[in-house]
């Protein structure tokens, strides 16, 4: 056992030294749910692409979806909303009631958006105060077409289905809607600089990026990811587009040409993902550890025991 923690402290050492940057950068916040029946929120550097923390949520409660703001790190699964601070405290929690599923989320102006495809066929997205982690409002979307993604800027509110991503108003009228065609199947979505940024996982294996304009909602333009792996969750900010798979954590330019990649230990699961810029001041009284202080992708032991597979940047 002693020389197991050896090794993984030499694995963190190493780590730490080539994943510094020496300008402030984003962290990417991804939710991992291993196969080992471990959850939690892996931490990333966005220049680098090197972990940077993680922390665990409760085990066997799997992660839907993962936002980030000044106030905290939000987390989703099927019955609630928890808030967290970067340490993996939990600060707040909403608990989902009846037929409650809650899936995709988003923060945008002190409010916290939420999907939910509840069990009974009703759709619809819930606003929720960060500080109280209670009800603001909600509204309906289309029964049983199930809600795959969300994000929010000050011109909407962006849903993805497999078929449509809408923009809708707070009061859940529809300003605008791209529909599918052929085998398109969006899921993960992100807004940025007026730009709606929609994984497409289709039907014939094809994987990539649309992108739409948020106040036409029509093809910004779009680039294809590896074929046959299916993406997980999408997040933007200005230094690029952040893609999550089950096995990696991907950065891309607008023309999809890879900027960096974070790979993966054996058991880990990487599902829903949000970017948070570093330079903006951070309220949080439990700042982001410093990465010797932390364990590493694979939220702990499961990293030490598969040694051998590092981190590919």
């Amino acid at each position: 056992m002693k020389k197991l923690a050896s090794l993984f402290l030499s694995i963190l050492f190493v780590f730490v030294v080539f994943s510094g940057s020496a300008r402030a950068a984003s962290t990417v916040y991804v939710a991992d749910n291993t196969t080992a029946g471990l959850n939690g929120i892996v931490m990333v550097n966005s220049d680098t692409m090197g972990g940077t923390g993680s922390f665990l949520t409760p085990s066997g409660v799997a992660i839907a979806g993962v936002a980030v703001d000044g106030s905290g790190v939000y987390v989703s699964s099927a019955m609630s909303v928890t808030r967290y601070n970067s340490s993996g405290g939990a600060l707040g929690t909403y608990n989902g009631f009846g037929t409650d599923n809650f899936g995709g989320l988003a923060v945008y102006g002190g409010t916290v958006y939420v999907s939910d495809n509840t069990t009974d066929g009703l759709n619809g997205v819930f606003r929720l105060n960060p500080g109280t982690m209670g009800v603001a409002g909600y509204f309906l979307t289309p029964s049983g077409v199930g809600i795959n993604g969300i994000a929010v800027d000050a011109s909407g509110i962006y849903v993805s289905s497999a078929r449509s991503v809408t923009r809708y108003d707070n009061s859940g009228h529809v300003l605008g809607i791209y529909n599918a065609i052929g085998t398109d199947s969006f899921g993960g979505l992100a807004v940025f600089g007026g730009i709606v940024y929609v994984s497409d996982n289709t039907t014939d294996g094809l994987n990539g990026i649309f992108r739409l304009n948020s106040a036409t909602m029509g093809v910004a333009g779009y680039f294809l990811t590896p074929s046959g792996i299916g993406i997980a969750g999408v997040a933007v900010d200005d230094s690029g587009i952040y893609v999550s798979s089950a096995r990696s954590i991907t950065r891309y330019d607008n023309s999809g040409n890879v900027l960096g990649t974070v790979g993966s230990f054996a058991l880990d699961n990487f599902g829903g993902i949000a970017v948070y810029g570093s330079e903006t001041p951070e309220p949080n009284p439990d700042p982001v550890p410093e990465p010797a202080t932390v364990l590493l992708l694979g939220l702990g032991l499961t990293g030490a025991a598969v040694a051998r597979k590092k981190f590919r940047k």
